[in-house]
């Protein structure tokens, strides 16, 4: 079998290859590529060998690849590299919380790095701070564990849902285009006619699926179960979480202040302060953050994520079974090797069963 091959570095992006042959089609950058896996059909060779000798820079040459044999063999083998495609279930520990990764900012509070020496004791300047504190932090609990869930959630379940240029996501999709595009030309090559046209590797997901949307919901939206977490009960168990526990955290300082001279002399007040609140609030921040890695964050992320995975998985299956579907339509021929899956298309309970049969259960992530 020969193959059309296309150096990149000799490409010039002339496009004399794509005026003359849909052998080819321009990438992103405005050079040729191989279409439906280069694979030149027997009646194409002599116009192949004149398509490789009108590049300017001889960039295209043409070269001879080991066979896949048999339709049916081609079949199967296109069919297992689909089906490696699905994304496999992940354990909880690719979503341990590691409380020194996510930070919290200081609050932007007027008095937070100290007050003026406006108290009249020690006791006073200390209950103001507190009360500082408790305005601008202690009582904000609950924004404070919500940017933690969202800090968390894009660091560990985004990259799951990303559906960018550069995803993990797109990557795959990418994957399966290639493996489309490569199986087609293997089909017209081995059937020596052009029945599986030069779009083949196209397809859409069905975003609008029900059951999609509300996966994708759960973990694009994560950070909406901050509040039935347990983090703020796992925090509140603990011997010194009370507001007042974090008295002894604030630190005052004071000064005589000069107010006239009396019979006796010079007269002087003591005035005090509190100083910064850095070493409480830090101290807050780091107890939130025992509370957020004692709770099972990792478990309920997974549970999400696998969720959503299964979802998506069911999309590329449709994908698959309506690909198997359309080359039958176009070679006009039945095959063994889709005999299996095409009856799960359109039933989520048979894909499920199906993916048991390739990923494993989804069970063991759910709780």
């Amino acid at each position: 079998m020969k193959n059309f091959s296309v150096d990149e570095k000799k490409c010039v992006a002339c496009g004399a290859c794509l005026s003359y042959s849909d052998y080819f089609v321009e990438d992103s950058t405005g050079k040729a590529k191989s279409n439906l896996g280069s694979n030149i059909l027997e009646k194409d060779l002599i116009i192949a060998e004149e398509i490789s000798s009108l590049c300017p820079t001889n960039a295209i040459s043409i070269v001879e690849v080991k066979s896949n044999g048999s339709i049916d063999n081609i079949l199967k083998d296109l069919k297992s590299e689909l089906l490696d495609c699905l994304i496999t279930y992940k354990e909880s520990s690719n979503f341990a919380y590691d409380r020194n990764k996510y930070q919290l900012a200081y609050p932007e509070s007027p008095n937070f790095y100290g007050s003026d020496y406006k108290y009249s004791s020690d006791s006073k300047a200390v209950n103001a701070g507190l009360e500082e504190f408790d305005r601008y932090v202690y009582s904000r609990y609950r924004k404070i564990i919500l940017e933690l869930f969202v800090q968390y959630k894009l660091d560990k379940i985004y990259p799951y849902y990303d559906f960018s240029e550069e995803s993990f996501i797109e990557k795959r999709l990418d994957k399966i285009r290639s493996i489309l595009n490569k199986y087609g030309g293997l089909i017209n090559a081995n059937l020596n006619n052009r029945v599986i046209p030069i779009d083949f590797d196209s397809f859409n997901l069905d975003f609008e699926n029900n059951d999609f949307k509300m996966r994708l919901k759960d973990v694009s939206e994560f950070e909406r179960f901050s509040t039935s977490s347990g983090v703020w009960a796992d925090f509140q168990s603990g011997s010194y979480s009370s507001l007042s526990s974090y008295k002894s955290y604030i630190d005052t300082d004071d000064f005589e202040e000069y107010i006239g001279s009396g019979l006796f002399g010079d007269k002087y007040k003591t005035r005090y302060c509190h100083r910064s609140l850095k070493e409480v609030v830090a101290e807050f921040y780091s107890d939130i953050q025992l509370s957020m890695s004692s709770v099972d964050l990792d478990e309920k992320a997974a549970m999400y994520v696998n969720l959503f995975i299964r979802s998506f998985n069911y999309l590329l299956l449709d994908i698959f079974v309506n690909k198997f579907i359309e080359i039958e339509r176009l070679t006009n021929k039945k095959y063994k090797a889709f005999d299996d899956i095409k009856p799960i298309i359109d039933n989520n309970y048979t894909k499920e069963k199906y993916l048991e049969s390739i990923i494993g259960e989804i069970d063991k992530y759910l709780y």
